[in-house]
């Protein structure tokens, strides 16, 4: 059917509408996977995550979130965090958060850095006692993109 015929039949009306149609359906994927998720951690435990978003599942398998020491979590996804194709955005701009409790106010810090092809390091610091410190993590919210 040539284009003359086609613009005959239909309105332009009706012709944007299926441009607009076929242009979602065909849409290129992003060309990234991404990982939103908050953070929270208590006491010598791992931290877990709420996940908000995560495309990697599917394509990577599953980050598993360890603590390494106080105030030291790694997260854990083997081959995926190549420095050419890893972004981190920091939080808040600077990383910072403020936590409050019932008991307490407190400022905490904390960090996601890339440590090797398999590891995400996550950091938590207690700004009140100037070190690195457990059950800071509350509702922390991290992303993580990978480049395909």
């Amino acid at each position: 059917m040539s284009l003359g015929i086609f613009k005959k039949a239909f309105s332009t009306v009706q012709i944007d509408n299926l441009k607009s149609y076929f242009s979602s359906i065909f849409a290129p994927l992003p060309n990234y996977k991404i990982y939103r998720a908050l953070m929270n951690q208590s006491s010598g435990n791992a931290p877990t995550a709420t996940i908000l978003e995560n495309t990697f599942e599917a394509k990577y398998g599953r980050i598993v979130w360890t603590r390494v020491d106080k105030g030291i979590y790694y997260g854990t996804l083997t081959g995926v965090f190549t420095t050419s194709k890893l972004f981190l955005p920091n939080p808040n701009g600077s990383g910072s958060f403020i936590l409050r409790s019932t008991s307490f106010d407190s400022t905490g810090t904390y960090s996601i850095n890339r440590k090797s092809d398999n590891i995400l390091e996550l950091r938590s610091y207690n700004s009140t006692l100037n070190q690195l410190d457990d059950s800071i993590l509350n509702n922390a919210p991290i992303e993580i993109i990978v480049y395909n």
